[in-house]
């Protein structure tokens, strides 16, 4: 029965609803004219118009162009089915068919090959990095390859500046860890 309800949605929302008696259905030209948005033609400042018209109901955000995908990205949306609703239904088949551990797996695996193909290797590499070892590791790596990085190229009087800059922002961090704590634990209840 929703279903038949959001239909009826979407067909108000394109549909004109003023009607007077007798008489075709009629749109009232003072709120939904084409002059009201200059950029729009007369089709889409109608609509534009009776999408506004509801304000008790949820936004609808109109296609900036009137094509195929624009239109069914529309007529989904007032529906209200989403990629998010998708996943989700199918994510819970997969769990009871397989297991969380290996649908975590499979997500782990879908994020990796996404960032491969959008960000490139490296960004793959340290993703994998971050999710095989954590995100303290692999910064204590990276620490370590630098200062090994400097000793190789500038030398070992390099190595001990870059050690002393180190350890002062160490000291930095854990001077300011350490005033975090001694706040969060004052301001308690006991």
């Amino acid at each position: 029965m929703s279903l038949l309800k959001k239909a009826a949605e979407a067909i108000d929302l394109i549909a004109p609803t003023h009607r007077l008696p007798g008489k075709p259905a009629q749109c009232d030209q003072s709120k939904f004219s084409a002059s009201s948005s200059p950029n729009l033609d007369p089709s889409q400042g109608r609509l534009h118009g009776l999408a506004v018209r509801h304000p008790r109901r949820r936004r609808r955000q109109l296609p900036s162009d009137w094509s195929v995908a624009s239109i069914l990205q529309l007529v989904l949306d007032v529906l209200g089915i989403t990629l998010e609703k998708i996943y989700g239904k199918i994510r819970v088949r997969a769990v009871a068919m397989i297991g969380e551990r290996n649908v975590a797996f499979i997500e782990k695996v879908v994020s990796l090959l996404v960032t491969l193909v959008k960000q490139g290797p490296g960004a793959a590499l340290e993703q994998a990095a971050v999710d095989v070892l954590g995100e303290r590791n692999v910064q204590i790596i990276k620490t370590v390859g630098s200062m090994v990085h400097t000793l190789f190229t500038a030398g070992p009087q390099a190595l001990w500046e870059q050690a002393k800059e180190y350890l002062s922002n160490l000291k930095d961090e854990l001077l300011k860890a350490v005033q975090e704590w001694v706040v969060t634990a004052s301001s308690r209840p006991r």
